[in-house]
């Protein structure tokens, strides 16, 4: 075995070595002496007076890297295991085997050492009752032979369990009393297990101690610590309920989506190129959602997955996105649901570009509808707004999950991708332009798209707060084929780069 574990390669860091110098120090690192030695057991073949087989027990202590190399086996095949659950699968096989490596012990100890001794802790061991050294014990002792027997049980599996309960009692520290040494032998060994049973019980409560504390810093229960912050919080600022139910259905909203507290933290601790990777595989469905964004270079299409921050809303928890005459500086990507977009009755609601422009947005959303869908965006006017007010109300008509990119960040991304291409990516989420298109969908969407405003729009409530205007209508009335629509409208509606 020592010789057939020097030829194979091995991997470590995601790197296959083939070295034979590199795979003989790897061996020596990792279990090579503990096979040296137990390899002596053969020796019991040609001497079997001597015990040269126990030296087999030996690569037990090989166990911690086999643990080890199980986890990396895992690893590979996508298994996260964490290090907490790792060290507490070690701590608790390593005290199973130390059980029986105990049992074995106190068996040869009966067996080998103690063989004419008529007081043992097997002798003595009577479940049954009776006197000691009777049929009734665990071996009993013949004054003929003036020798007690291996095992007076119906067989040697009853002994072992005895002997394993004896082993467990005593390393847990639990001592029932059942079973007790008898001879000094019996005694120091017993001392001896009683001091490897403390320091198994230490290396329990920390493993334990370890594993909890993960499940508080990374699992369920370090959401439900951060949700009680955030409601003690709330309480103590006297936030208002319909504000507080927003906050906590956004909190468990993105728990359920990404299963962490904060992706923004787990990230910052890489390099910027793999924070840019993982962001675009994390994004990477958004992205080719929205087709302006699905034919940029993939550089930026990384770039813009990193900069997108996720928000969720629904009818009833939260559902106001923003209104008219909000300050606002983001622009959204819908990814899921559907949300309903609202003009001013008013123009004079609006900044000097608002107003200026309010021809052009009451033409832009005749060609889109007011009622968008996942692969559209909404707040583009901010791109080319000096105040940032927005210029048309929206709200989610079903529960919907967008993705926010900041002005900043998107002037950023522009600068990289140089004047003439970030002029164009941004007349391309500024214009919606309706093209002429033969295909007989087109009859079929005008009639459909008349169907939805009469089914949604009709019924629409109108509510007035101040000088904002905000549309709340039921959600047990829009059709369940807004996809078909939503995907009509894609073919119907042409932008350069993409659709809007």
């Amino acid at each position: 075995y020592v010789l057939r574990s020097t030829q194979f390669a091995f991997m470590e860091n995601g790197s296959l070595h083939q070295n034979k110098a590199d795979i003989i120090n790897h061996y020596k690192k990792n279990g090579m002496i503990p096979d040296a030695i137990a390899s002596f057991s053969s020796l019991g073949i040609i001497f079997p007076s001597f015990h040269f087989r126990l030296l087999s027990l030996v690569r037990i202590l090989r166990l911690p890297y086999f643990l080890d190399s199980l986890c990396a086996h895992f690893d590979e095949r996508g298994i996260r295991i964490s290090l907490a659950s790792n060290l507490l699968a070690k701590i608790v096989i390593l005290y199973m085997i130390a059980c029986h490596e105990i049992s074995c012990i106190w068996f040869i100890i009966h067996r080998y050492v103690e063989r004419g001794k008529k007081l043992t802790w097997a002798t003595s061991d009577c479940p049954l009752g009776g006197d000691t050294g009777s049929d009734a014990c665990m071996a009993m002792w013949d004054d003929g032979l003036e020798q007690h027997n291996v095992c007076n049980m119906n067989s040697m599996n009853d002994c072992y369990i005895r002997a394993f309960h004896f082993s467990l009692t005593t390393l847990s520290t639990v001592g029932y009393g059942d079973i007790s040494p008898a001879t000094e032998l019996e005694t120091i060994w017993e001392l001896c297990v009683v001091l490897v049973g403390a320091c198994f019980l230490a290396a329990l409560i920390g493993a334990f101690g370890a594993y909890l504390q993960q499940n508080d810093t990374t699992g369920q229960n370090s959401f439900y610590a951060k949700i009680e912050r955030v409601k003690q919080y709330m309480r103590f600022r006297n936030i208002p309920p319909d504000i507080q139910n927003s906050i906590l259905f956004f909190h468990h909203c993105r728990w359920e989506a990404s299963q962490t507290l904060d992706e923004r933290e787990t990230l910052s601790l890489l390099p910027q190129p793999l924070q840019l990777d993982i962001s675009f595989a994390v994004m990477k469905k958004v992205i080719h959602r929205v087709q302006i964004l699905e034919s940029l270079p993939i550089i930026i299409q990384k770039r813009i997955a990193h900069a997108l921050r996720p928000q969720v809303y629904a009818p009833r928890d939260n559902p106001i996105i923003y209104n008219v005459g909000d300050i606002g500086w983001d622009l959204f990507f819908i990814s899921s649901g559907f949300v309903s977009v609202s003009l001013p009755d008013d123009a004079t609601e609006l900044d000097a570009a608002g107003r200026a422009n309010f021809d052009a947005i009451e033409k832009k959303f005749d060609s889109t509808g007011l009622v968008l869908g996942p692969g559209s965006h909404i707040g583009e006017s901010c791109l080319c707004s000096n105040s940032g007010v927005r210029q048309e109300a929206v709200i989610a008509a079903t529960r919907v999950e967008i993705y926010a990119l900041c002005k900043d960040d998107f002037d950023e991304i522009c600068r990289v991708m140089g004047p003439s291409k970030g002029k164009k990516l941004k007349d391309s989420l500024l214009t919606r332009l309706v093209t002429e298109d033969d295909d007989s969908d087109e009859t079929n969407f005008e009639k459909y798209d008349d169907d939805i405003e009469d089914t949604i729009f009709r019924r629409r409530k109108k509510q007035t707060s101040g000088k904002r205007n905000t549309y709340l209508f039921p959600t047990n009335q829009i059709p369940n084929d807004f996809d078909r629509a939503t995907e009509i409208r894609r073919r119907r509606v042409s932008v350069p780069g993409g659709v809007g």
